[in-house]
């Protein structure tokens, strides 16, 4: 193991605890646009499959699409950070 392999392997991982932090921020959010949308309507519960839960869907849709994005972000930060990792001891 070089410093080369510790200095990428340091560099991933900042990167992946950049990516972790995005995700949590983006469940926050979409969790928030959920009770902002509950109490907008005046709802405190919302059945998946009601017809609620669609409206609340669609309206928070790009809420949902950002974590889903932020997930992948983090999942492909993860990936590089253990390639590097692997790279190093081979």
């Amino acid at each position: 193991m070089t410093l080369i392999h510790l200095s990428e392997i340091g560099l991933k991982a900042i990167e992946y605890q950049q990516a972790s932090g995005g995700r949590k921020a983006a469940e926050d959010a979409l969790a928030f646009a959920y009770s902002d949308w509950k109490e907008a309507h005046g709802i405190e519960r919302v059945e998946r499959g009601d017809g609620a839960w669609e409206m609340m869907m669609d309206e928070t849709q790009s809420s949902y699409q950002a974590l889903l994005a932020a997930r992948r972000m983090e999942r492909n930060a993860r990936e590089r950070l253990f390639r590097a990792c692997r790279r190093a001891v081979a």
